[in-house]
């Protein structure tokens, strides 16, 4: 639909006859005022009739112009058609006011001065309905009253300087005409009126824009100016509506922001509001005019796609809008970088209902933080079923250290050459009253994002360091510490407390943590690494070669020992490229002062290989699974699948 149809379709709002009203009053007004102020030697009186239509006409055809004007104002023809209306109401209003006086004179107008008024005063007219097109600010409005005013004070004093007043004698007692005296009184009247009309069309205004404030408040959320959710329901089912009708495909599009709350924490409130202003100017410049973004909650958004014909177009700008925030954020001199989850649905495949919809595509995105972020999810009806139980495990995890419910297990990790254990890795379970033990990669997550990951990060430090003060041998204890943990938490000063409270030397714990830790905000990370090293501990990158810039992060702090994820040592023996890699790694941290330990050794092969890398240390099923407890005999079986003819050289750990 063009411009100029979608102008057609618009009401005429009441405020164009009150407008209409108070303007041709007001030039009625101010034409006899300076009428009355014309006083030549000959007595004057005024036509009452001609009088009367002088004003009517002036109200007439500024409302005349003013309905063509609002109806066609992006259409510069119809705006000139305006702005002669406009013209020629003053002018006639003006003429037949000089036409209605009866003097003792005979009234003389020259042709040549009443074109020139005309004429000017419909370009003064023309122009300020053009430049009225956009009322933005109060010098465009200033600007628009200039024009008007010229207009009419144009047209009134050119047009007066052309006229002529030949002596005669005004006929006496006549009752059709006016005299100054009653002329004066009534355009005193007039012009109270007007004073009044345009008080009332002041308050009425006034009301107006309050009324349309109060609607766009209870319509759009008031940091971003999106749409709220009561909108966004109001325009999904109008889609679906049309989408019914035939006029192409739906779907909603539920997107959740990775990585915000830290923003908040970390930079503080002011910050994350400015951050979210941003993302949603991003994610309206990737969306068509034809599609509504929400904002449904503190970092949440949803938007709702029309005319998508394919699912495939649907996916393209789901990915788009995932990929627009991705790119780093500069907020007040600070580099931010977060990122965005996004589940969609179609309509009528999965919901045939706003509610239904919007539930639809909430899940699939549920089912996009589960498994791994920054991605986008379609809509599966065997989601909801695993929306479910998740939410029952989240629900139920809650309640599971009060309860008791977690447990620690122990893997050994022994010297690359002797088979010696050097370190037990404490690794939480969750012993499920129903479920039985369920691993942490299930419900970790899940305590990272409703941050109960502080309190069981707390009895996982307290606990590991109560076992390791009873180990029968001076083992050193790692646990892992995740980038929640280390950001909503002082974990230095938990970890010193658990250490001086069991009486546990700090050369015999090692804090593992992945990369991504830095990726938030690397600085306020290293401050928290130096004082855990500071206190004697060791610390370790595990996960190493799984992120996208861990050699960046190798510059960022100097950690005591890499550990080679899983999926490289798997690979091992199978993929050349892969002891490439591997070959690489041990001799980087090796260039740097750094030791290396292997996880995920399960094979007599992967051991040779490691080995023949001079890999420091090994971890794996072929040493020894997770256990509850560490034994004297489980150690000594362990210590028995080492290479014993190795020479015996003790690795650090």
């Amino acid at each position: 639909m063009s411009q100029v149809q979608a102008d057609a379709k618009r009401p005429y709002p009441p405020a164009l006859l009150s407008a209409a009203a108070v303007f041709g009053s007001s030039v009625w007004a101010l034409h006899f005022v300076a009428m009355l102020a014309f006083l030549p030697s000959a007595a004057i009186a005024y036509d009452l009739s001609l009088t009367a239509i002088s004003i009517a006409i002036a109200i007439v055809g500024s409302l005349a112009a003013l309905v063509l004007w609002h109806k066609r104002s992006r259409c510069p023809v119809a705006l000139g058609c305006a702005g002669l209306v406009l013209g020629c109401a003053i002018t006639s209003m003006h003429y037949l006011g000089v036409a209605a006086m009866r003097a003792s004179a005979v009234v003389r107008l020259d042709p040549i001065v009443v074109a020139a008024s005309v004429f000017l005063c419909a370009a003064f007219a023309t122009l300020a309905l053009v430049r009225a097109r956009d009322l933005i600010g109060p010098t465009r409005r200033a600007e628009v009253t200039v024009w008007l005013a010229l207009a009419v004070c144009g047209l009134h004093f050119i047009g007066m300087s052309g006229l002529t007043l030949a002596p005669l004698n005004l006929p006496e007692g006549a009752d059709h005409v006016l005299g100054s005296s009653a002329l004066a009184s009534a355009v005193g009247f007039v012009s109270l009126s007007i004073l009044i009309a345009g008080l009332a069309t002041l308050l009425l205004m006034q009301r107006k824009r309050e009324e349309a404030r109060i609607r766009h408040y209870a319509l759009h959320d008031a940091l971003t100016g999106l749409p709220n959710r009561y909108l966004l329901g109001q325009r999904l089912t109008q889609a679906m509506d049309a989408a019914t009708q035939g006029d192409g495909g739906v779907a909603a599009i539920y997107l959740d922001l990775d990585r915000f709350k830290p923003v908040n924490d970390l930079h503080g409130h002011a910050v994350g509001d400015a951050l979210l202003i941003q993302v949603a100017g991003r994610m309206r410049a990737v969306l068509r005019p034809t599609d509504t973004l929400a904002r449904v909650g503190g970092d949440e958004f949803v938007a709702v796609l029309t005319h998508v014909p394919t699912a495939d177009r649907i996916a393209e700008i789901a990915g788009r809008l995932v990929a627009a925030l991705s790119r780093p954020f500069e907020i007040e001199a600070r580099r931010i970088e977060i990122g965005a989850s996004a589940g969609a649905a179609r309509y009528p495949a999965d919901g045939r209902t706003a509610e239904a919809l919007l539930h639809a595509a909430d899940t699939a995105l549920y089912s996009v933080k589960g498994e791994g972020r920054g991605t986008v999810r379609f809509f599966e009806p065997a989601m909801e079923a695993q929306l479910q139980a998740r939410r029952q495990l989240e629900s139920e995890l809650a309640l599971a250290v009060a309860r008791g419910e977690f447990r620690l297990h122990y893997q050994p990790i022994v010297n690359g050459r002797t088979g010696e254990i050097e370190t037990f890795e404490a690794l939480i379970r969750w012993q499920h009253p129903v479920r039985g033990l369920i691993g942490p990669a299930e419900f970790i997550p899940l305590a990272e994002q409703s941050d109960l990951i502080v309190g069981l990060g707390q009895w996982v430090i307290e606990t590991a360091c109560a076992d390791a003060a009873r180990w029968p041998r001076p083992w050193r204890v790692s646990i892992n510490v995740s980038p929640s943990q280390l950001r909503l938490s002082d974990v230095p000063a938990a970890v010193a407390a658990a250490l001086e409270r069991h009486e546990l030397d700090p050369a015999r714990m090692v804090v593992e943590i992945t990369e991504s830790v830095f990726i938030q905000d690397a600085d306020a990370a290293v401050v928290v690494l130096n004082r855990l090293r500071a206190m004697g501990l060791r610390l370790a990158l595990d996960d190493f070669g799984t992120g996208y810039s861990s050699l960046s992060y190798l510059q960022l702090f100097k950690f005591d020992k890499l550990k080679i994820d899983r999926t490289f040592v798997r690979r091992l023996g199978e993929n050349s490229d892969t002891l490439t890699i591997v070959r690489a790694i041990v001799n980087l941290a090796h260039n740097l002062g750094m030791h290396v330990t292997a996880e995920g050794v399960e094979t007599a092969g992967q051991l040779a290989i490691l080995r023949a890398l001079e890999c420091d240390q090994m971890q794996g099923y072929l040493f020894g699974r997770p256990a509850p407890e560490v034994r004297i005999a489980e150690t000594d079986a362990a210590l028995m699948r080492g290479p014993l003819a190795a020479p015996l050289v003790r690795a650090a750990a």
